[in-house]
């Protein structure tokens, strides 16, 4: 699974903005964001980041082209990569343990 669905985080003085989006774990690219009215007046943009709830890693993003924006890091998006297998690995083996049943 190349796209996965991350949250997109604008952090702002004034507060924060989330929304959905899908980012390609091998471009780093960040698409289908959630479009907001949340934060419209919204003036100091601090950063904009991407994560996976569930995993520690996030990844700072810059805009690209149109209305995407990329990973800045190759480096954190490889972190995040290696962060999402373990949480996949160990997800699966849960599920693959047999249950005792009483």
């Amino acid at each position: 699974m190349t796209n996965v669905p991350v949250k997109f985080v604008s952090e702002w003085d004034e507060g924060d903005v989330v929304s959905d989006a899908k980012l390609n774990l091998t471009t780093g690219e960040v698409f289908d964001i959630e479009t907001s009215d949340t934060g419209e007046s919204y003036e100091s943009l601090i950063r904009e980041y991407v994560e996976i709830p569930g995993c520690d890693t996030t990844v700072t993003v810059i805009p690209g082209d149109a209305d995407n924006y990329r990973a800045e890091s190759m480096d954190r998006l490889e972190k995040l990569k290696c962060e999402l297998a373990e949480m996949r690995a160990h997800y699966q083996k849960l599920n693959s343990t047999p249950s005792s049943g009483m």
